[in-house]
């Protein structure tokens, strides 16, 4: 990974930290370590608008029906 993919992966497990389970957690970020740029770039911009427009969806319990 690059430093600039480096540093959008630590911007985005830091907004989900507390979001999801450890064990989930640690199967995106390998899931975002193996994405190419445009992939990544996509994620991080879906990152930033959520956070810009203040949308805080739990999105493990709406993707898990717990």
């Amino acid at each position: 990974m690059t430093d600039e993919q480096k540093e959008k992966l630590d911007t985005i497990v830091d907004a989900l930290e507390h979001k999801v389970p450890r064990e989930v957690l640690v199967k995106a970020i390998e899931k975002i370590k193996s994405m190419n740029d445009e992939e990544l770039r996509g994620l991080h911009f879906v990152m930033d608008l959520m956070n810009k427009h203040d949308i805080d969806i739990n999105l493990y319990e709406e993707t898990t029906n717990l």
